[in-house]
């Protein structure tokens, strides 16, 4: 104690020189050197070295871009575009890497809503004056947050999570509920729509000649079914891949989803074509994939089974289909029939999962496990109108 008082005991350099070498030793156990040999016949030039880490870091970021989908990522990144074209216009030079959540909030209140709000489909239910839903703030949150991200701004460094930022999240959703938005559910429909809609496409389909336009009825059928069948999402649908479907087995291993992100991954039975009096997924599959050949635009094996249209419209990309374009072909579709009336590509999963809750006797278990919900609280929100009958 009395030492300690004093000050007596080995210097301090010799303290921080002993724990360096500990430090040393441990990452050379564990093989995390901090420097590597290399002879005088291997070093690169500087133009050697740019033109390396140019090839590698090409492909190293296309590579990280699919982790995440197409659509989402291409939404971030106007986001993000949009918010550094609003600082560059401030008179005090703020910049990205000085932004703090006050330029979030004034980017956000100030300049996206603004410019975004006349194509909102929210209305104020007083005046009908269109407003960006919660969700719509919330994705421009994460947008930016995701992009502060990838500049590696983490924790409290990224001003898209400050406190503040957050909290305007919450306040706005409750803002909206004060003035009246309700936050309005799919839309359900009966199984007797869902037939005639079928009806309505295999008359067209039987219309048409092999060729592009049966192609797209093909895939405009299988997708009704997969749909209803499966109780996929938009995006889950658009991203199936031959390789993901067992024909024969009548099966979908899909990949990850929104709540299944492990491998394997989910097994999704498929009804038997012979189990059914109307159409199954697995018939309709087979006849897309004759069809596309028959129409010249066949499906490689690692091909998306609902790809995306050219920007000619004269063939496809082998890209997903994104959940927005399958909406707008389904709707107009329903609409041809005389069949719409709101519908989206989310009704097909609450309606599928309504119907499935009375065949299945409101089996809780399985009715979760079949549409792959991990939160029996959001499984009750499918499922809460056949719940009150």
């Amino acid at each position: 104690m009395e030492s300690a008082l004093t000050g007596w005991g080995p210097p301090a350099e010799d303290r921080l020189a002993f724990q360096r070498r500990c430090e040393e030793k441990l990452r050379e156990i564990r093989g995390v050197g901090l420097g590597g040999t290399c002879g005088a016949s291997g070093k690169m030039s500087a133009e050697q070295t740019q033109q390396f880490y140019d090839g590698a870091l090409s492909s190293f970021g296309k590579i990280a871009e699919k982790s995440v989908n197409a659509a989402s990522n291409s939404s971030r990144k106007r986001t993000f575009q949009q918010y550094q074209d609003f600082l560059a216009r401030n008179a005090f030079g703020v910049t990205v890497e000085t932004a703090t959540a006050a330029d979030v909030g004034a980017f956000i209140l100030g300049d996206w809503i603004p410019n975004h709000k006349a194509g909102c489909r929210t209305k104020l239910p007083g005046t009908g004056e269109p407003i960006p839903s919660a969700s719509a703030v919330t994705h421009v949150v994460k947008d930016l947050s995701k992009s502060y991200s990838l500049l590696g701004f983490e924790g409290r460094a990224n001003p898209a999570k400050a406190e503040v930022v957050k909290s305007f999240r919450v306040g706005y959703e409750k803002m909206l509920h004060e003035q009246g938005v309700k936050v309005q559910c799919a839309k359900v429909f009966t199984e007797a729509k869902l037939d005639a809609l079928l009806a309505h496409l295999a008359r067209l389909i039987q219309e048409s000649s092999p060729g592009l336009e049966r192609c797209v009825l093909l895939t405009d059928q299988a997708a009704v079914l997969y749909l209803w069948e499966t109780l996929a999402r938009g995006k889950e649908c658009g991203q199936l891949q031959r390789r993901q479907v067992e024909l024969e087995e009548q099966v979908a291993y899909p990949g990850w989803s929104k709540t299944v992100r492990q491998e394997p991954s989910a097994r999704i039975p498929l009804a038997a074509p012979e189990s059914q009096s109307r159409l199954t997924f697995v018939a309709a599959a087979e006849a897309l994939l004759l069809g596309m050949v028959e129409g010249g635009h066949p499906v490689g094996e690692d091909g998306f089974l609902f790809r995306a249209m050219n920007r000619s419209r004269t063939g496809f990309v082998n890209e997903p289909m994104s959940s927005d374009t399958l909406r707008k072909r389904l709707q107009k579709r329903l609409k041809e029939a005389g069949l719409f009336e709101g519908e989206t590509v989310h009704s097909f999963r609450r309606s599928a999962v309504q119907h499935a809750a009375v065949n299945l006797n409101y089996n809780v278990k399985q009715l979760m496990e079949l549409g792959r919900w991990k939160s029996y609280a959001a499984f009750r929100l499918y499922v809460e109108e056949v719940w009150r009958k």
